[in-house]
């Protein structure tokens, strides 16, 4: 599925860096950073629509700072300029590396940046106009090629912010976007849930496994003890693995997924150190019984969502604006966790048993095709 992206390119706009389409920016935009990026997604379905503060109607007046902020916010990339020592695109620079957003900065040959950014990697271009279209055309061709690993670092970031070097990640090893709820929602729902499940699945002697696993019947009713269960034998516990099914909308995470799943799938619970876990159960292709949770802890980054709207007074949850924010709120959760998953647990054995898939893919899984028809919002 492809991904229609966003790279923001920010840079000096006096009248000294050109006007129109001679523009210092704009030239840099449609000459350089457009064509390097259709080649970086050559190939795939992603597509990116790269725009300047002109682009946004920026010609003066007080909204200038605020509309640019917004479109940092909103880029999956970000191209800076730093050029002439401009103080307003360093400014924005600073509020690119503090929003985590994947970040390419470039500079005049023959300049140098007398700022801290010194000590990350400046690329640098000659984009000084001439008279001669062949000359300008060779400067254009020398910078696409400076340009294009970067570039495609860049964009491989989009949704990684571990892969980013800047000044704020490196102290606070992570972007200030990140006092969201949602790594913190993430970070709850490993600890208290995942964790101790995992352990249960697979902490065992032999074939005698210390925690019990228990499933009931379909049905209306809900276990309240492994003892209304039937316990899982030491084979079928081999092969149950943890199935976590990510909302890809906040909506999703607060609807009574007992009402819904109740028809569908085997009420679970699950025995752990501290306290019996309830969950879901389905049968899976070969025989085997799957557990499956749907972390409605997801719901606790709708009012971090809603604060981040440009018109607070009048905001509307089915805006596309509001879904972008979303979706970015929904992989920060979906980041996080995998991490966690990935580092925390102790073997590539126990980290096997689980997975993670945001429910608007589930079409893509036979698995856990069956959940698809549950999870619309229509």
């Amino acid at each position: 599925m492809g991904k229609a992206l966003t790279c923001f390119v920010i840079g000096p706009m006096g009248e000294a860096e050109g006007v129109g389409s001679r523009a210092r920016l704009v030239r840099l935009k449609d000459n350089v950073i457009r064509p390097v990026l259709e080649r970086v997604v050559s190939g795939t379905d992603d597509n990116y629509n790269v725009v300047t503060p002109f682009d946004l109607g920026l010609y003066g007046g007080a909204s200038i700072v605020k509309d640019v902020i917004y479109a940092i916010d909103r880029a999956d990339m970000v191209v800076a300029d730093l050029s002439n020592g401009n103080p307003n695109v360093f400014y924005e620079l600073g509020i690119t590396h503090a929003l985590g957003r994947p970040c390419v900065a470039v500079l005049q040959e023959g300049q140098s940046v007398e700022f801290d950014v010194n000590a990350y990697r400046v690329f640098y271009i000659d984009l000084r106009s001439s008279r001669s279209r062949a000359a300008d055309e060779a400067a254009y061709s020398r910078a696409r090629d400076a340009l294009y690993v970067p570039l495609r670092a860049a964009h491989l970031a989009t949704d990684d912010w571990s892969k980013l070097e800047n000044p704020v990640i490196d102290y606070y090893h992570a972007p200030m976007t990140y006092v969201s709820p949602a790594p913190a929602l993430a970070e709850g729902y490993f600890v208290n849930f995942v964790l101790p499940v995992v352990e249960s699945l697979t902490e065992a002697k032999g074939d005698q496994y210390f925690f019990d696993v228990g499933i009931a019947d379909i049905g209306p009713n809900m276990p309240n003890s492994l003892e209304q269960t039937r316990p899982l034998t030491a084979s079928q516990r081999e092969r149950l693995d943890l199935n976590i099914v990510v909302p890809a909308r906040v909506e999703l995470a607060k609807r009574d997924w007992a009402n819904r799943l109740r028809g569908q799938a085997h009420p679970a619970l699950v025995e752990t150190k501290g306290r019996t876990l309830t969950m879901w159960a389905y049968e899976g292709m070969n025989g085997s019984y799957q557990l499956l949770d749907i972390p409605t802890t997801m719901r606790g980054v709708e009012s971090a969502v809603d604060r981040r709207m440009r018109f607070k007074e009048r905001v509307n949850h089915d805006s596309e604006e509001w879904r972008n924010v979303e979706a970015q709120e929904v992989a920060r959760f979906m980041l996080m966790l995998q991490t966690s998953i990935s580092t925390r647990l102790e073997s590539s054995f126990v980290r096997r048993r689980v997975r993670v898939i945001r429910s608007d893919l589930l079409g893509t899984d036979p698995r856990l095709l069956w959940l698809d028809t549950l999870l619309p919002l229509d």
